[in-house]
């Protein structure tokens, strides 16, 4: 399975949602530049 996602990530490298950039480490879901644009849900909030 990691394979697959290895060999799946180099052809289809993961973009941000925000600026369709590559997402540079892979892991992360958006990007290192526009994570500090993104506002996160702050208190009071629901569990």
């Amino acid at each position: 399975m990691r394979l697959l996602r290895l060999l799946n990530d180099t052809v289809f490298p993961p973009r941000c949602p925000v600026c369709e950039q590559i997402v540079t480490p892979p892991g992360r879901g958006i990007c290192a530049a526009c994570l500090p644009r993104v506002p996160f849900v702050a208190e009071p909030r629901c569990l």
